[in-house]
């Protein structure tokens, strides 16, 4: 198992700080006694000097408030402000759409429902007219799991890929790598990143759980997963929602990567049935994301209905994200292009 081994040194450092995972490499820090020995961490009234800076800015002027937490922390933690304005964008979005839909000027609508209008909706230019698995007739299902097992012949080829891959850091690992996207020297775009990484989490979720489609082993006994599948519902794949969706938001700040075809206006491209529809959207970037959702199916742990549909949804969020959020995505994307000029 040499390149298993290879594998998992490689990212062990890469994200203890040799390349770009984010992680941090933890050292034992150790206080002393010396300010307690001074003796004014008890005084009544502490004469100067002070424990803390007098903050005034200018300097010398008078005093005005502390400095705050640098802009570029933790981009992970930080996504999720992000995802609560997408949240609150889309909640909205919702409630307009229901509104004009039914002329209630009061109606509450739901982002999820709009969401999986989208996915089951035939394909009219805005709709990806998809079906979960559990609701497909028996002859269809079938050739689902004809093309798993299709697939299933690359495992062996694939294990070590697949292995590293089966968690959301492993995965996006390959994507900063492509690019040698580093948080010290990429801020923007690790936050870009991990902005994709946690908005498809949240919406994947929401909707596997509106689902609750089973695996393709709890309804096929000829599929054997290579391990033990997530237990979370099959439909839509996360890893392919994630993936493609990190993939457009980076691949659409820097238009001129080489190779790359990004349209002005991104759509989710006719299902073909049993295989996985190619996205519009071409390049390495897609191709990765391609490779590493087609991985879950060579695993045995989704359909390839569900390849489709974390595609189809990560070119919804992706334009809602545009459209909704303008002023974020136009910062976010500027911040992008500034830390990589040879693309822009």
């Amino acid at each position: 198992m040499p390149g298993l081994n290879y594998n998992y040194n490689y990212n062990y450092n890469y994200a203890a700080g040799g390349g770009g995972g984010g992680a941090r490499q933890f050292r034992e820090r150790f206080n002393t006694d010396y300010y307690t020995r001074l003796g004014v961490l008890y005084s009544p009234a502490p004469p100067p000097p002070f424990l803390v800076p007098n903050w005034a800015h200018p300097p010398g002027g008078p005093f005005t408030q502390y400095r705050p937490f640098e802009t570029n922390w933790d981009s992970d933690l930080r996504a999720y402000t992000y995802l609560n304005i997408f949240k609150t964008a889309i909640d909205a979005a919702a409630n307009t759409a229901e509104r004009n839909r039914s002329g209630n000027p009061a109606a509450i609508g739901n982002w999820i429902t709009e969401y999986q209008n989208y996915i089951t909706n035939p394909v009219t230019g805005s709709g990806a007219g998809l079906r979960p698995p559990h609701l497909m007739n028996q002859a269809t299902l079938d050739l689902q799991i004809r093309r798993m097992l299709d697939l299933s012949l690359e495992r062996e080829p694939r294990f070590c890929e697949i292995i590293d891959q089966d968690d959301g850091d492993g995965a996006i690992n390959y994507l900063l790598g492509m690019l040698h996207i580093d948080p010290a020297r990429h801020p923007n775009t690790r936050l870009m990143v991990s902005i994709g990484r946690r908005i498809g989490e949240f919406v994947v979720m929401c909707l596997k759980g509106t689902y609750m489609s089973p695996r393709p082993s709890q309804l096929a006994p000829a599929i054997t997963p290579m391990f033990d599948p997530p237990v979370t519902p099959a439909f839509p794949a996360g890893h392919a929602l994630q993936s493609y969706l990190i993939s457009y938001l980076v691949g659409y700040s820097l238009r001129n990567l080489p190779g790359h075809n990004c349209p002005a206006a991104p759509a989710y491209p006719n299902p073909t049935g049993v295989g996985i529809a190619p996205t519009l959207a071409g390049g390495l970037l897609f191709d990765l994301a391609g490779r590493i959702s087609e991985n879950r199916i060579v695993a045995g742990l989704h359909y390839p209905a569900d390849i489709e549909a974390g595609l189809a949804v990560a070119v919804r969020c992706f334009n809602d994200i545009r459209s909704l959020m303008p002023t974020e995505w136009t910062a976010l994307s500027q911040g992008v292009q500034a830390e990589f000029p040879q693309y822009t």
